[in-house]
């Protein structure tokens, strides 16, 4: 292995892209919109090419819903619930409004009563309520003609450039369901044993995200405003906005004249307090940012406003592109560029030794001054892969490694979300080729007959897989594996985890980015590295692939969620790069029953995205042994804002009033098959759609 691992790293090197210079050091006390020159560089070339990345649909005209106003009066009905404010929180606002928040401990309590006992007396109006067995009937109709397009994990049709949107509105076209497919009007949350304590964080934020969206599902006139039960549950995860926020969204609102805007709201609702901070002051408005969208299809200010606040966000991050593993460690301890110049002279062995070893306790330039030690020999051999070709140039020889998979030979991979399991076979017959004694658990989040209906081949390559000592399981949700009873032999046991493109599903009538959706993705890869904890030996290798430019499962989501789980952002390569890049991608639905991605003449692997904007983002796993924070699970819109801020048509669609009004076409007419959906009708939609998001969180596929 050794004689393999040296011949494969002094073979003539694959041509690397110029690595970024390093990022100068943030303040302790830096705003969200403050970033080095460098990534400001970076950010502004990307928003250029990127604004009318996107999937693809929509059509006609405005809602006539009256939208809830959260009032003055309405201030006595919010909690708080995340404790005591952080200090000058009311620094920017007025002595009336500082009062608006403040009020007395009596009035409180007074109106905390008052709701626990409609609380307490809800359940029992519900269970009689002869409306609400009809309503849950009616949820259990067929789906309609244009069913919304789940595709909860694998290979996905997800961001592209501008002229990529008028190839997805064919995407779209070609998912026009022609059968009727039911919805479960109810779902259960899988039943297996219960998990130990240490591992109920992985499926506890599922399950509090399906309980919440079962009460706005349950409750007597959902969608006739529940602003001031939902306005508690916001902020930033499922937890509401605090006074203080409420304050600080109610004045941004009116600044930007959207008081009567649900979903401009709901937006604002989710952002902490300090991008809330940065609105109010700053010169931001979604009115002036429409203007230079030179997409054909305008945005709304719902989607602008939350694509500005992601901007903010990605401001503090690496940026999306290739980034080498010296440029991913300055990045991580902000280490200056003279310091960033002495490591990319040194060698494999001394890099790999700052790179594992540097924690912060003492200088770079004194570690840098300490030999690296020589790496443990057995029986004259070097212990493993990694003490490879030492002397080789370190940025080069770790960039090689990366490219080339070379893992330790003896760990357990895992493989999550791939369609069609080519990828795993590609990775099987890679480990084999290399010698490798560890085995592979590849899954699926389909079942294994719904595979059969895709892909002609499936049994075959189970076969393949399974001669060579692989594992395969079917129907796996990556963001509940704490959950499934199949894994509760695997804890502690994978040294490699990978996971192609990873998409939450399609929902026809919505970008990807928009927010009434974009919460999907965003909670997908938090629960994902959540649930891998459990399951990771400590130094593992994760790998994520996407798009650099995907507007789903963004590049800062996958970065995020990572590092809030202690998953270390080691290097970007490009996805063409990695020697495992050439598997037969898939869609992930139906239409690879009769189409693959790439199969075109002329056609990349997906029309409605660049392939050399695909990256592999690399991990390591690193364990502090510290207590990790709850995962920052953002909470679904409620019904009411759905109901105030979307138009349904009859053949199922649902779209945001705003772009039904700028984008008219077969849909919402006066009569007929795509006649626009009123009152209870609207509702029954609506329902559905909210079903499908319950039966998503549960770990169930719909459609």
């Amino acid at each position: 292995l050794s004689f393999q691992v040296m011949n494969a790293l002094q073979r003539p090197r694959v041509v690397l892209p110029r690595p970024p210079r390093g990022p100068a050091p943030l303040p302790a006390n830096a705003s969200l919109q403050a970033a080095v020159p460098e990534q400001q560089e970076f950010h502004q070339a990307e928003e250029e090419g990127d604004q009318g990345v996107e999937e693809q649909q929509f059509f006609d005209e405005q809602a006539e819903g009256e939208v809830t106003v959260i009032e003055d009066d309405d201030l006595a009905y919010y909690e708080e619930d995340t404790g005591e404010l952080e200090d000058g929180a009311f620094a920017d606002l007025g002595e009336q409004e500082a009062q608006e928040v403040v009020y007395s401990e009596e009035a409180e309590e007074a109106v905390f009563g008052e709701e626990l006992e409609e609380e307490v007396e809800a359940p029992a109006v519900e269970e009689e309520d002869p409306k609400s067995e009809e309503l849950e009937e009616e949820v259990e109709a067929p789906a309609v003609e244009e069913e919304e397009y789940a595709l909860p994990v694998g290979d996905q049709v997800d961001a592209g450039d501008y002229a990529a949107e008028e190839a997805q509105e064919e995407v779209y076209q070609e998912l026009a369901v022609e059968e009727e497919v039911e919805v479960p009007a109810e779902e259960e949350t899988l039943q297996c044993q219960q998990p130990t304590e240490d591992l109920q964080d992985a499926v506890k934020s599922s399950n509090r995200l399906k309980r919440l969206l079962e009460e706005d599902m349950s409750t007597p006139g959902a969608t006739e405003g529940l602003m001031r039960k939902r306005v508690k549950m916001a902020t930033g995860g499922l937890e509401g906005p605090r006074p203080i926020e409420s304050v600080k969204i109610k004045q941004i609102l009116s600044k930007w004249k959207l008081e009567n805007d649900a979903a401009s709201r709901y937006v604002l609702e989710t952002l902490p307090l300090q991008q809330l901070q940065a609105l109010l002051s700053g010169n931001y408005s979604p009115a002036a940012d429409n203007t230079h969208n030179h997409s054909r299809v305008r945005k709304t200010s719902a989607e602008l406003i939350n694509l500005h606040a992601l901007r903010m966000r990605e401001a503090t991050q690496p940026h999306s592109g290739a980034l080498d593993a010296v440029s991913a460690f300055c990045f991580r301890w902000k280490i200056l560029p003279p310091e960033q110049l002495k490591l990319r002279t040194l060698n494999h062995r001394q890099l790999r030794n700052v790179i594992q070893t540097f924690d912060g306790s003492i200088s770079l330039e004194e570690l840098l001054a300490k030999p690296a030690p020589l790496p443990p020999r057995r029986r004259g051999r070097r212990k493993n892969a990694g003490e490879a070709a030492p002397k080789m140039p370190g940025p080069s020889t770790l960039g090689r490694f990366l490219r080339l998979e070379l893992l330790d030979p003896r760990v357990e991979a895992l493989v999550v979300g791939d369609a069609n399991l080519s990828f795993s076979l590609q990775l099987s017959l890679h480990r084999a080729s290399l010698g490798h004694q560890g085995g592979i658990l590849a899954t699926t989040f389909e079942d294994l007959e719904t595979l059969r209906e895709r892909y002609s081949e499936i049994d075959d390559t189970i076969q393949k897989l399974t001669k060579h000592g692989a594992m395969v399981l079917h129907g796996v949700d990556c963001t509940r594996l704490a959950d499934d009873p199949r894994f509760s032999s695997y804890r502690q046991k994978f040294g490699a985890a990978y996971y192609n493109f990873p998409h939450a599903g399609a929902v026809s009538g919505f970008f990807d980015s928009h927010p009434f959706v974009r919460w999907r993705h965003e909670n997908l890869m938090h629960l994902f590295f959540r649930a891998l904890t459990a399951f990771m030996v400590e130094g593992a290798s994760v790998k994520v692939s996407s798009n650099s430019n995907a507007v789903g499962v963004r590049y800062s989501d996958i970065i995020g969620a990572a590092t809030l789980n202690e998953f270390v952002h080691v290097e970007t390569v490009p996805f063409l790069e990695w020697c495992l890049h050439n598997y037969s991608r898939s869609y992930g639905d139906r239409r690879d029953a009769k189409q693959r991605p790439g199969q075109k003449s002329g056609e990349e692997n997906y029309r409605s995205q660049q392939a050399d904007r695909d990256m592999v983002y690399s991990f390591c796993f690193k364990p502090s042994g510290a207590t990790l924070p709850k995962p920052p699970i953002k909470r679904p819109p409620s019904i009411s804002d759905l109901s105030a801020s979307t138009e349904a048509c009859g053949c199922g669609y649902i779209t945001q009033a705003e772009t039904a009004r700028a984008n008219p076409g077969h849909h919402f007419a006066a009569i007929g098959h795509h006649k626009r959906l009123m009152g209870a009708e609207k509702e029954e939609a609506i329902a559905k759609l909210y079903q499908r998001f319950i039966s998503e969180v549960s770990g169930r596929h719909v459609g």
